[in-house]
């Protein structure tokens, strides 16, 4: 986790390294990201790891920390579907099902998903057990208190490379 943890007992930890503000940077250049993050999580699942049904908690008052307006996710290596919906079940080892309305996005080796607003913490996200190794790397800004609410400024700087098309 680089950046800063979240809650009363923040702590300053190392700058984002180069290697992820350069993904930062071009997603931002390309309009896929809005919002300059302060944080990251790099998590490293193995064949047969699951992320267990959650929301990602909206920044909600002072008395409530959370997370600015946008979370992005890249993932990489085995592709996974990530599931949503109002409530999930456990059924099974390293398995939940859906209760009620539902969805499922692919996340392919190198997409990136964008959540923004409310669209994380109204339903529950997870996915099952992972057919072989996978990370994904989070990209978001922790909120602590109201004057954090407005996103700072996004500042890109972009090089010929950057330019090349695709």
């Amino acid at each position: 986790h680089r950046g800063a943890s979240i809650g009363p007992t923040r702590k300053d930890v190392d700058p984002i390294p180069d290697v992820f503000q350069s993904i930062i940077q071009k997603a931002i250049s390309h309009g896929v990201m809005t919002e300059m993050p302060d944080a990251i999580i790099v998590n490293i699942y193995r064949k047969g790891d699951c992320i267990s049904p959650h929301t990602d908690k909206k920044y909600e008052g002072e008395n409530s920390p959370g997370y600015g307006e946008e979370i992005a996710v890249l993932s990489l290596g085995t592709p996974v579907f990530l599931h949503f919906a109002e409530k999930a079940q456990k059924a099974g080892p390293n398995c939940f099902q859906a209760i009620g309305a539902r969805s499922a996005i692919p996340m392919e080796h190198g997409s990136m998903l964008i959540t923004r607003g409310n669209s994380r913490n109204l339903a529950k996200h997870w996915i099952n057990e992972v057919p072989g190794n996978r990370i994904s790397i989070t990209f978001r800004r922790e909120v602590l208190d109201n004057s954090q609410v407005a996103p700072p400024p996004v500042q890109v700087q972009l090089t010929g490379e950057d330019l090349r098309p695709a």
